[in-house]
């Protein structure tokens, strides 16, 4: 037993470093539940208890073998002023193809004005940086299912033992 503790930490270095530590969701943790077999998809709620073979989601039970994908909120982030900038600038483009395509018509009042193309291209790439920036979405990390799995394994005493095997 000796020779595995020490083989564990020579692995783990000879493989890059240190191993990423499995984050297991803990009761109260908000989760994501995906469950084709039971008509389940995407259900969020708060997580109250994960089995070795129940998940209870604030009242919602699914069996852990239907789970096909759990996943867990690890906080919140913005959508980026940059993309943000790129989706204005992509709604603008319509203003742009517009105005290429009309030709100028003079001092026309009811006629297409170049000048509000060119603002569409400044006003549209701001408003999106803008909003990009102020948008929060949520952070989801999805737990590998077939690498952590809980139990609770019965011993020959009357008594249960508590299991957990993760999988490389």
């Amino acid at each position: 037993m000796r020779h595995i503790t020490f083989l564990l930490p020579v692995l783990a270095v000879a493989c890059g470093g240190r191993p990423a530590p499995i984050m297991a969701p803990e009761p109260g943790d908000r989760v994501r539940v995906t469950a084709p077999d039971v008509g389940i998809n995407k259900h969020t709620g708060q997580l109250k208890a994960m089995g070795a073979d129940t998940l209870t989601v604030d009242t919602l039970r699914v069996a852990v073998a239907s789970v096909t994908r759990l996943e867990v909120q690890r906080g919140r982030k913005s959508w980026g002023a940059g993309k943000g900038a790129l989706v204005g600038l992509g709604a603008a483009v319509p203003f742009l193809v517009v105005a290429v395509a009309i030709p100028d018509c003079g001092s026309n009042a009811g006629c297409f004005d170049d000048w509000f193309a060119m603002g569409a291209v400044i006003l549209f790439p701001a408003i999106g940086a803008i909003t990009g920036a102020l948008v929060k979405t949520d952070r989801w990390e999805e737990l590998p299912l077939d690498q952590l799995r809980v139990s609770f394994v019965p011993q020959r005493d009357g008594r249960f033992a508590f299991g957990l095997s993760v999988a490389f």
